[in-house]
């Protein structure tokens, strides 16, 4: 017998055994070339097959997630190339969670997006064997709104419910009625140029006056360094002197300041259409950079279930990042705010940034709402003559509740302080004024 266990171990056998098959070939007559055959197959099968690990390392998770060629129904989306051990085979493409697109490279056109809508994506890497990546960071994308699709409704028929440039005997009241953390201010008297007179009788009456929120202690004899409100003689937006409103909020008080003029119905009797000229302050881009908000339009319903709002905004992702009239856009949006006692829920939103936000001159601001629980409800808008949104659909709420605040304007920001801004020729209609009328430019509806 013979033993295979030589210090060199595999190596050390096959020698023994060539040694004995050289003895058998010369005691038998075998060749030489059978001896060298059985000498390969005892060293193939002594041979230790080399095993092959399994590969479970998985691609880098993708950097760079970025969109480009936003539209209202797409986009495209690319990143930087993953690297593997052995080799990324491809990439998982996830929208709000949901796997949307496998694409083999490092880019991918992301179609059947919803206008107005905002989205997050993030992608994963993949290899061969299955491994997959960590997923990138979340993307976030606001597609922009749809072309307007304008209609337009016959003309002539609304009635002018209220009307005033702020001129005549109109004045304003000392602030009053404090309620710890702010004020109410009332405005007051005739206007002899439109022939109305302060507070305006909309929807059965009910209260007209500021809402002065500091949102810290306040009494009369402080409140101004927070707030105030005064009817100035300024260069109107028709190049001559006019009378029109100050609004200005010196520094912030507490969580949140806010002047609002409000309008409070005692019910909600049917369509409205609200216009007004608003001149913002000459230093609003610096207030607003880097991205900010400032509103200037609200109406809430009782209990806070539904509100419309209009914001001039410079946050990066307005319009999907395409901001082609500079950093500021124009939002608007139809929301449910926490004051309801439910969650927050944002039901449509619209960014225009097709048309730039003047600063430092006087605009023209319309509004037109027609509420619905149904597909004819509208919440329509626009400056200068050009519509910056035109929403169609419900805008009733869980509750179904009427309108009893509307914020005409609104003085409100989360920027530094000061902000302030005047404003004139408030009108109020019934419905769309004739476009003949003498306040022009009117937008086509």
């Amino acid at each position: 017998m013979f033993n295979d266990s030589s210090p060199h171990g595999t190596k050390g056998g096959i020698v023994n055994l060539r040694q004995i098959l050289l003895g058998i070939a010369i005691s038998s007559g075998l060749t030489l070339a059978t001896v060298s055959h059985a000498q390969n197959w005892h060293s193939k099968k002594l041979r230790t097959p080399t095993s092959t690990s399994a590969d479970t390392t998985a691609p880098t998770t993708p950097s760079g997630l970025a969109a480009s060629a936003v539209t209202s129904t797409s986009l495209t989306l690319s990143w930087n190339a993953s690297t593997d051990n052995v080799g990324v085979t491809g990439y998982q493409v996830y929208r709000n969670g949901t796997l949307v697109a496998s694409p083999g490279g490092t880019s991918a056109s992301i179609a059947g997006l919803s206008a107005s809508t905002p989205y997050s994506f993030t992608v994963s890497a993949l290899d061969a064997a299955g491994n997959v990546s960590a997923q990138s960071s979340a993307l976030s994308v606001t597609t922009p709104s749809a072309a307007l699709s304008v209609t337009t409704l016959p003309q002539g028929s609304a009635n002018l419910l209220f009307s005033s440039g702020f001129e005549s005997l109109t004045v304003l009241s000392p602030p009053s009625n404090f309620f710890g953390s702010g004020a109410w201010q009332d405005i007051v008297g005739a206007d002899s140029t439109s022939g109305f007179t302060w507070p305006p009788n909309i929807w059965g009456g009910g209260p007209t006056h500021f809402q002065m929120i500091v949102s810290a202690p306040v009494d009369a004899t402080n409140i101004g360094n927070y707030i105030f409100n005064q009817i100035q003689t300024v260069t109107g937006h028709k190049g001559t002197p006019t009378q029109a409103l100050f609004q200005q909020i010196t520094q912030r008080g507490g969580s949140y300041t806010q002047d609002v003029l409000m309008l409070q119905p005692a019910s909600e009797q049917g369509d409205l259409y609200i216009s007004f000229w608003m001149k913002f302050q000459p230093d609003l881009l610096a207030k607003m950079t880097p991205q900010n908000w400032r509103a200037l339009f609200e109406w809430k319903t009782a209990g806070d279930d539904y509100r419309v709002i209009a914001y001039v905004a410079s946050w990066d992702d307005g319009c999907g990042g395409l901001k082609s009239k500079g950093p500021l856009f124009w939002q608007i949006k139809g929301d449910r705010i926490p004051d309801s006692g439910l969650p927050y829920l944002e039901f449509w939103r619209v960014d225009t940034c097709s048309f730039a936000v003047p600063v430092d001159q006087w605009f023209k601001f319309e509004v037109f709402w027609h509420r619905s629980g149904g597909a004819d409800g509208r919440v329509w808008m626009a400056v200068n003559g050009q519509v910056i949104a035109d929403h169609r659909g419900p805008n009733m709420g869980a509750n179904n509740a009427p309108i009893n605040r509307i914020f005409m304007p609104n003085l409100y920001s989360d920027t530094p302080y000061p902000i302030y801004q005047w404003v004139d020729d408030v009108e109020i209609w019934d419905g769309f004024p004739s476009v003949t009328g003498n306040n022009p430019p009117y937008a086509p509806h």
